[in-house]
């Protein structure tokens, strides 16, 4: 239906009055702007900040995996529009078209996100470069090179629950959204960015992180504390890079950390679903809402199994607290006996096709290529996969 209003647009038609033999409907509905200033008018609901869009991709992955890790607004964004000439320079004010000289276009979709999320990433990298961090003035000397793990935990400490509604089963049934905690969602994952929620520029909100390049081998783990300040929720994100898992896994990861946080023993939580462990995700947040003011808050990363070690890994604390500068003061005596995630935390909706399953399409693919190639492409190369020579077949023949 989309493509219908682009394919207009590319014929220079009138999208309010399309022409017979055109789909009228979806080029009205996409392209005229009254009809689409109407639809927002006639739906309010459904088009503001605290809602997902009905196309947002959803996870998980098919192997239990948090996705989409963040959300970022992707809707009714207007950015710069180009005709494709690099030196016309246009800054026309007419509706854009494919290849006029309007300055500024409104699109939705992934390719609108994207560039917001990247672009909050650059600025995180920034933060830490440029040496705001940890006093919230740029401090030159304050400086470093943060980790890939740490831009994300910073990022995911900043997000915010959504707590509007999404059309789950894209049927035009419209129902509440997934919260963020004591369990992940698959329509949100840690939720929706908002950099000035972590970042500290001053102010009570402080910001404690940990870039820890010499990680953890399996059973060590570190424990890290802080001071509240209030009774407001203080937030922990545990983020790493795992090692290479094997193509075609049940599961991805390979090793795994856990992250555990709380005041005491009998209210300890850990990351993700409060009291059942996750054992498939890279990615992991505490909430702690239950600390006083002037009680310590405790977080600790353990590994449970790192084959492949030792684990770096990032660790970001936002909220109001107060930050204890020897920590190795911060002794926090807990239990160990949180529960296995079940699979039905993993897949909220039921399970979706596995690794298996693609495999068996890959294989497919591989079938269709190899009898229709020349017999010449048909030989793997050294340390050649399957997939390797469907793709390396594909850009020969092409």
């Amino acid at each position: 239906r989309k493509q219908a209003a682009v394919d207009a647009l590319r014929m220079d038609v009138d999208c309010c009055s399309p022409p017979e033999g055109t789909n009228t409907h979806a080029i009205k509905k996409y392209c005229c702007e009254e009809t689409v200033t109407q639809d927002i008018m006639d739906s309010p609901d459904r088009h503001n900040e605290n809602n997902v869009a009905e196309f947002s991709s959803r996870g998980p992955t098919f192997d239990g995996r948090i996705k989409p890790d963040i959300l970022a607004p992707g809707q009714f964004i207007i950015s710069a529009h180009s005709d494709g000439n690099p030196t016309s320079f246009q800054c026309g004010t007419s509706p854009p078209k494919l290849d006029n000289d309007a300055g500024r276009l409104s699109n939705a979709g992934t390719s609108m996100a994207t560039p917001t999320a990247a672009g909050a990433a650059v600025l995180v990298r920034q933060y830490y470069k440029d040496g705001f961090y940890p006093s919230g003035q740029k401090e030159s000397t304050d400086g470093f090179n943060p980790s890939g793990a740490l831009v994300k935990a910073t990022m995911i400490a900043s997000t915010y629950e959504l707590q509007g509604e999404i059309d789950k089963g894209n049927n035009g049934t419209w129902s509440k959204i997934d919260p963020i905690w004591p369990k992940y969602s698959i329509f949100q994952g840690f939720g929706n960015l908002r950099l000035g929620n972590a970042l500290y520029f001053g102010g009570e909100k402080q910001l404690d992180v940990y870039d820890v390049v010499d990680g953890l081998e399996t059973n060590s783990s570190t424990t890290y504390c802080v001071e509240a300040t209030s009774s407001e929720p203080i937030r922990a994100v545990l983020v790493y890079d795992d090692y290479p898992g094997t193509p075609g896994a049940e599961l991805a990861t390979v090793n795994d950390l856990d992250l555990v946080g709380g005041v005491d023993d009998a209210t300890k939580v850990t990351g993700n679903f409060k009291d059942r462990r996750d054992y498939r995700n890279t990615a992991e947040h505490v909430i702690i809402d239950n600390a006083k003011n002037g009680q310590r808050v405790y977080f600790v990363v353990r590994a449970r199994q790192v084959p492949q070690g030792p684990q770096a890994y990032a660790l970001a604390i936002s909220g109001k607290f107060n930050k204890i500068s020897d920590q190795k003061s911060c002794n926090f005596q807990w239990t160990d006996n949180f529960e296995l995630a079940r699979d039905t935390d993993f897949f909220p909706y039921g399970q979706v096709a596995g690794t298996s399953v693609a495999m068996v399409i890959l294989m497919a693919v591989v079938a269709m290529v190899v009898k229709y190639m020349p017999v010449s492409y048909t030989h793997l190369r050294a340390h050649e996969t399957c997939a390797d020579l469907v793709c390396r077949v594909l850009l020969e023949k092409k």
